[in-house]
């Protein structure tokens, strides 16, 4: 029977296994079963200093407002401020993912009509209070209340290196250490791209090169063009200097066979009028002739009848 018992209790525990609470306090009877909640007296605030240098401010943000609530703490206390003290230095430097430091928008309304105004990431990281970028974010991580503010009232962001907590001796948080993603630095994509960007320039230098070659060689093929255009020209000046002085002959020999020919046309025309007087006189002197032989031959025909 006892043994029928010792069975059965074991195929119920294997059966049904309790829960780990119950066997923590089977193996460990000191271990109390409740939620310890620390009070004031019992919390112990650290300060540390980050470096936000080249970190993702999302990222950031949330590893702070984790340390500003105590999260990481095994004695968290969710109504308690038991978080640590933070500083953060260099808050300009932060960096944004994707196209955040231009398309991120801030925006407040002053409480009039048409009072809504907004700024980008970048105005504010360029202008005067660059930090409130990374307290916005960490305050949008915060409990809202009295907590939050309590709790928001802990962090010190800095612009520039330096901070005036070197009293409170901050221990250094390398945020970048904890994750890669954290701090923004080359990643693959940016190493393709840098890739891209190497193949390119060796491309454009290769096609530069072949540029410069042809270039080189049109020129060459250009200046044998013109010296060959050259001698064609200094053989077509030639031959037009010879063509200009054998004109030139030509036209003083027309210009005397035409003062020759003029003078010939003038004697011709003296000439031919000579001709014309002396045959006008003998035509003259043939009607002269004519009308004697006519007296003649009337006085003839007298003397015969």
């Amino acid at each position: 029977m006892a043994l029928e018992q010792i069975a059965l209790s074991s195929f119920v525990e294997a059966v049904e296994p309790r829960s780990w609470q119950a066997k923590a306090a089977a193996g460990r009877p000191g271990l109390s079963r409740s939620t310890h909640f620390s009070t004031r007296s019992e919390t112990q605030k650290k300060w540390i200093v980050i470096d936000a240098d080249g970190l993702v401010v999302g990222r950031l943000a949330s590893i702070i407002a984790l340390r500003l609530r105590g999260k990481h703490k095994a004695t968290f206390t969710p109504h308690m401020d038991d978080g640590d003290n933070v500083v953060v230095v260099n808050a300009e430097k932060v960096a944004l993912t994707g196209r955040k430091r231009d398309e991120k928008r801030y925006r407040r309304h002053t409480g009039f009509p048409g009072g809504l105004q907004e700024r980008s990431a970048r105005f504010v990281l360029e202008g005067r209070f660059p930090e409130r970028v990374l307290e916005k974010a960490v305050e949008r991580m915060l409990p809202r209340g009295p907590l939050g503010r309590a709790q928001f009232g802990n962090l010190r962001v800095y612009k520039g290196p330096n901070h005036p907590h070197a009293a409170q001796k901050p221990i250094l948080l390398d945020v970048a250490a904890l994750n890669p993603k954290n701090k923004k630095t080359a990643g693959r994509r940016d190493d393709m791209a840098r890739e891209r960007t190497n193949d390119f320039m060796e491309a454009l230098e290769a096609m530069m090169r072949r540029l410069t070659d042809e270039l080189a060689t049109s020129q060459n093929r250009l200046e044998k063009r013109l010296d060959e255009i050259k001698q064609k020209q200094d053989s077509a000046d030639q031959t037009m200097s010879a063509l200009t002085r054998s004109f030139d002959d030509f036209y003083k020999r027309a210009v005397a066979e035409y003062d020759s020919n003029q003078q010939f046309h003038k004697e011709t025309r003296s000439y031919q009028n000579r001709t014309d007087e002396e045959l006008r006189s003998i035509a003259e002197n043939t009607r002269r002739t004519a009308d004697i032989l006519e007296k003649l031959s009337s006085e003839l025909k007298n003397l015969r009848g």
